[in-house]
Parts: C-alpha cells; sequence; structure tokens
C-alpha cells in the first residue's frame, strides 16, 4: 500500500489506517505543516528532529519535506521496522533509525505490554486486550541519556505520538535541561489507567509554567493557542473528549500540542500571527 507525502512515496503494510484518515478528514496530519514549517526553520538548523514513536516514518517524511536536514527516528515495534528503513531511506533528510522504545520508569513499574493493532501500537496493563502483546522482557529500550550523549548537537523539534505515554514521556523530557529549548508536538489524550487526576492536574500546570501552546484537536483544526492561563482549557477540553468518546460515533480522539519554551515567543507569535490572518490553512 502506497501513501505520499509530499513528494515521498510510503510502503504501508496492509489495513494501516493512515489513508482511510486522510481520506476522512481533509486536515489530517496537514492542519499544523505551517507551525511545523516554521519550528524547522527557526530552531532546527544544525540540531536534529527527535521522531519518538516513529511507526512508518510517515513523520520523517513530512519533517524531511519541510526542510528538516538531521532526524532521529525512535521505533521499536517490529511490525513497523521494515517499513519505517525503507521509507527513511528515500528521504533527503539524514535519519537515523532507532530500534527501540523510549525507556521510562512507567513501562517496569507497571509491568506494561506492547499492543500493536490496526497500524498504531501502545503499552498497556491490560492482559485481557486480544492483540498481539510482548512482555517488557522482550523489548529493547533506549535511555533519554544515551539519546543526549550520542547527538550532542542538540534537538531542535521533539514530536511523541506514542498514544497513552506522552504525558509520562514530555514529563521526563521538562527534566533534562537537555531539552530546555526544545520545541515539542505531543498527542495529548491520558491513558487514566497510568496518569491519576492529580498528576495530570500537576503535568497541565507544569506546562502552563513553562510553555506556550498551540492546541489542535485531531481532525487538524486549531483550537486555540495561548502564552499563560491555559491549564484549567486544556482539563476542559480532557472532559469534552471522555464525552466525546461515550456519546459520538466518530468521537475525537486526542488532541495535539504544540509546546513552545519562553525563549521561542518570537516563532511562537510569528506562527499564531499567521493563525490570526487566516495564512495558515
Amino acid at each position: 500500500m502506497i501513501y505520499f507525502v509530499g513528494k515521498y512515496a510510503l510502503h504501508l503494510p496492509s489495513g494501516h489506517k493512515l489513508p482511510e484518515y486522510q481520506k476522512q478528514e481533509l486536515l489530517y496530519d496537514k492542519g499544523f505543516i505551517p507551525v511545523i514549517s516554521e519550528c524547522i526553520a527557526h530552531h532546527c538548523k544544525g540540531k536534529y528532529v527527535l521522531d519518538i514513536g516513529a511507526n512508518v516514518g510517515d513523520s520523517a517524511a513530512l519533517y524531511s519535506f519541510l526542510g528538516a536536514d538531521k532526524i532521529i527516528s525512535i521505533e521499536g515495534a517490529e511490525e513497523y521496522l521494515p517499513f519505517l528503513k525503507r521509507n527513511t531511506s528515500i528521504l533527503t533528510a539524514n535519519v537515523d533509525v532507532i530500534e527501540q522504545f523510549l525507556y521510562l520508569p512507567i513501562i517496569n513499574k507497571l509491568g506494561l505490554r506492547f499492543l500493536a493493532n490496526d497500524g498504531t501500537g501502545s503499552f498497556s496493563n491490560l492482559d485481557n486486550v486480544k492483540d498481539q502483546k510482548y512482555k517488557t522482557s522482550e523489548l529493547s529500550f533506549i535511555h533519554l541519556e544515551e539519546i543526549e550523549n550520542k547527538y550532542q548537537e542538540g534537538v531542535g523539534f521533539l514530536k511523541t505520538d506514542t498514544d497513552g505515554l506522552d504525558i509520562h514521556i514530555v514529563d521526563l523530557v521538562m527534566e533534562r535541561s537537555f531539552f530546555h529549548n526544545t520545541i515539542i508536538n505531543m498527542e495529548f489524550s491520558p491513558n487514566y489507567s497510568l496518569v491519576s487526576p492529580t498528576e495530570l492536574d500537576a503535568f497541565v500546570r507544569k506546562l502552563e509554567e513553562r510553555y506556550s501552546v498551540i492546541c489542535f484537536d485531531n481532525k487538524g483544526a486549531p483550537l486555540f493557542f495561548k502564552e499563560n492561563g491555559y491549564s484549567d482549557i486544556l482539563l476542559d477540553l480532557l472532559r469534552y473528549l471522555e464525552f466525546s468518546k461515550a456519546h459520538s460515533h466518530q468521537p475525537f480522539q486526542y488532541y495535539d500540542l504544540f509546546l513552545f519554551p519562553k525563549n521561542t515567543k518570537a516563532t511562537y507569535e510569528l506562527i499564531t500571527e499567521q493563525y490570526r490572518n487566516r495564512k495558515a490553512i
């Protein structure tokens, strides 16, 4: 199965949902292209784009198409690695494929298993899931410190899409000085079996202290952008997300957050001005 990202023809495994999502939603993975384009142009010169949960390389293809020179693709799922390596081999950018998962303490603490299904994958603590499962002991992991030591030029832009562990990843990244100037794109849809309401509240308030935010829904439409005072908005949006999943045949699944450290204010303002003037979509 072939899926185009810009000029790149990517190979997908049978049953992968990307073409279906793109057909259903015209802005899927396109609505925030202006954001990524400006981030790469202004913050990735000589630095890496770090793609956590790289899947088949569709995000890497987009980053390369938008001008990224150096990309680190982290993916541990053996179902997607052959496609990731094949797809990134045709990109203009230099791509380092790390065939491991990113290590998080919660994975061992809760004995999480990796589940692969329909072109995606996630870690879960549920034993009754019917999808293919791998125990933690059967998987290979890389620590964040290893990435810092190997790629000392720095990371200008980081994307994390792991279907449930992204809050834990960003929380860990925020504690590392290596990433204090990194713009982050995270999928925001908590797995409530892995994060408590108290932990979630503390997380969004920490975001508010450190970052300006641009928020999109999972259909690619921009919802809001704010420099501060947005933590309660994010919590309210999560409540709406749960309501949508419970009562809609086509619910919203997640939000995409773009997090801008305070020293990237000029780029944040440049991007938000484009959306205010409706030049970005």
